[in-house]
This record gives C-alpha cells, sequence and structure tokens, in this order.
C-alpha cells in the first residue's frame, strides 16, 4: 500500500515521531488499525495525526475493542476469511467483533471477539499460526519449524494491549513514562511465557492446556495446544483463569465473514455494543502499574 505523508513529520505529546513504516511488522501498525473503540475518546490517549503515517517504536495496536491509538489508513476489503474463530462457549451477554489485524487487501491473522456480562469484558483471540508466523515473525520461523519464537511474538502482542488498556488514570509525566516503558515490559515477560501461569481451557470435548500472565485486575494468556492455530484469551474482573470455549461463527457475533469485510464494519457496529472501558481502566495505580513505571522488564534479544 503506497503511504504518503505531509512534508514535516507530526508528532504525539510525547514527542513520538510518526515515521513511514519500515518493515512487515512496522507496516501492521499502520495497516490494521481498523477499529472504532472508546478509548480514542479519552483524554489519556487524544491528539490528531495524519491518516498517512504510522507510530514506529512505541507498541502494537491493541484489540479488546479498546485501544487503537495509531492512525488509520484507507483500506481495501480483506477476502473472507479462511480460518475457524474460538469464542466464549454458551455466553449469555453482549458479544461483538472487536478488532482484526491483516494488511490491506490481504488475508487477516487475527480476529479478535469481545464478550461482555455485567462486569467481566473477555476477548478471545484466534491466529492461524503459520500465516501469523510468516507475516509477524518471518519466513525463518517456518524453516527453524519451532513455536518459540511465534508464540512469544503473540504472548508479547496480548500483553501489550492488557498492559495499556488496564492502565489507571495517569498525569502527564507519568503517562508518557508508561507510554515509553510499556514494550519492554511487555516484550521481557513474554520471553518467559512458558513460566507463566497454568491453566486448562476447555475448547468442545478437548482440553488445551494454557498458559496465563495476571496484571492489575485482569489476565491474559494463550494456548499453543491447538497445531493450527494460536488461541489467546484476555480477561478482565474474572478471578478464574479456566474458561470454556467453542467453535464459533461469525453469524454469532453479527458480522459476515463468509465476504470480503473491512473497517467500514466496525464503525458501522460501534454504538451497537456495551462501552467497556470503566471496566479496562484500572481505577487506581497497583504493583503491576510501578512494574512498567519503574523500568522493569527491559527487553533483551530473543
Amino acid at each position: 500500500m503506497p503511504v504518503s505523508g505531509p512534508r514535516k513529520k507530526p508528532s504525539t505529546p510525547d514527542g513520538k515521531v510518526f515515521e513511514r513504516p519500515r518493515s512487515e511488522r512496522d507496516r501492521f501498525t499502520a495497516l490494521t488499525s481498523e477499529l472504532a473503540n472508546p478509548v480514542l475518546k479519552d483524554p489519556q490517549f487524544a491528539w490528531e495525526t495524519d491518516p498517512s503515517w504510522t507510530l514506529v517504536g512505541d507498541r502494537l495496536p491493541a484489540g479488546l475493542a479498546a485501544c487503537g491509538r495509531m492512525p488509520v489508513a484507507v483500506l481495501d476489503p480483506h477476502p473472507p476469511l479462511d480460518f475457524d474463530l474460538v469464542g466464549m462457549a454458551d455466553w449469555r451477554g453482549s458479544k461483538w467483533v472487536s478488532f482484526f489485524q491483516g494488511e490491506s487487501g490481504r488475508p487477516v491473522w487475527s480476529v479478535l471477539l469481545d464478550h461482555a456480562i455485567d462486569r467481566v469484558v473477555v476477548t478471545v483471540e484466534t491466529a492461524p499460526r503459520a500465516y501469523r508466523d510468516r507475516v509477524m515473525v518471518g519466513e525463518f520461523a517456518e524453516r527453524e519449524a519451532t513455536d518459540d519464537r511465534g508464540a512469544f511474538d503473540f504472548a508479547a502482542g496480548t500483553l501489550i494491549r492488557l498492559a495499556d488498556v488496564a492502565r489507571p488514570l495517569l498525569g502527564e509525566d507519568q503517562r508518557r513514562l508508561y507510554n515509553q516503558r510499556i514494550s519492554a515490559f511487555a516484550e521481557n515477560e513474554a520471553r518467559r511465557w512458558t513460566n507463566w501461569e497454568s491453566a486448562t481451557w476447555q475448547l468442545g470435548a478437548r482440553s488445551l492446556g494454557a498458559l496465563v500472565f495476571r496484571f492489575a485486575h485482569a489476565w491474559t494468556g494463550l494456548s499453543v495446544d491447538d497445531p493450527n492455530r494460536y488461541i489467546g484469551v484476555t480477561a478482565f474482573n474474572l478471578a478464574s483463569s479456566n474458561v470454556r470455549l467453542a467453535e464459533v461463527s461469525g453469524d454469532q457475533y453479527n458480522w459476515d465473514f463468509s465476504q470480503p469485510f473491512s473497517i467500514d464494519g466496525l464503525n458501522a457496529q460501534a454504538g451497537m455494543h456495551p462501552d467497556v472501558l470503566a471496566v479496562l481502566r484500572s481505577t487506581e495505580i497497583q504493583q503491576d502499574h510501578h512494574r512498567v513505571l519503574d523500568g522493569e522488564g527491559r527487553p533483551e534479544s530473543f
């Protein structure tokens, strides 16, 4: 996708400069911020940007229908979905398509589905493993025939979204520091994903081993027990990390994935599901937030 921009590169209040995407992973930021979300209305994240630029070196765009801080480019529709989705089993509350990730005009490599009831919010992410690894990690991951690099990258993505949306209201200086250190914190913790807390997820008749990381009033985790998919779950105000999942269709979430789809569908549905921002955000600063602010989790080379 051609990217054009103004002569002077715009910047955020934190002083970060918007640059042209430089790699496949950086392009992900520019091409997949496809959501209408409540955080964009939050003064913690409010700024004007030129839609042709992407923020490089900050962090990945989030799902959870709540954290898409990157500018949105004009995108061609994605082709129909070519992998099976996972959602919460027998969910009695609201549910909707939260987010999807993929290059303009190409197949998506991740779909996130949101579920909300009372003060509980659960996001389930499904990603076709081989395709996501090829796009996000590189072809070497497939040649190496190892789960480690792809699973680390998937875990880092889930954790960075969680730490972002589960932040409390911060003053200007703390917010700037939090923004600067959140990626390093998440990536370092994700490097230890195999040591995260064990959980069991039920997917139909199958039991999947999972590993979860708790942060503030929430937790996030992943399972690599499905040979074809990464499955991620992020939950707020849900104590147990042992959840029941099910194979689901887009129709159950008021979405037709059998046809080409794009951000237009998310925009159209933005007012049709509950505003969960108050559930996602922490009401006060906690020890986990201090770990981010204090600079713990500086990344090392993988």
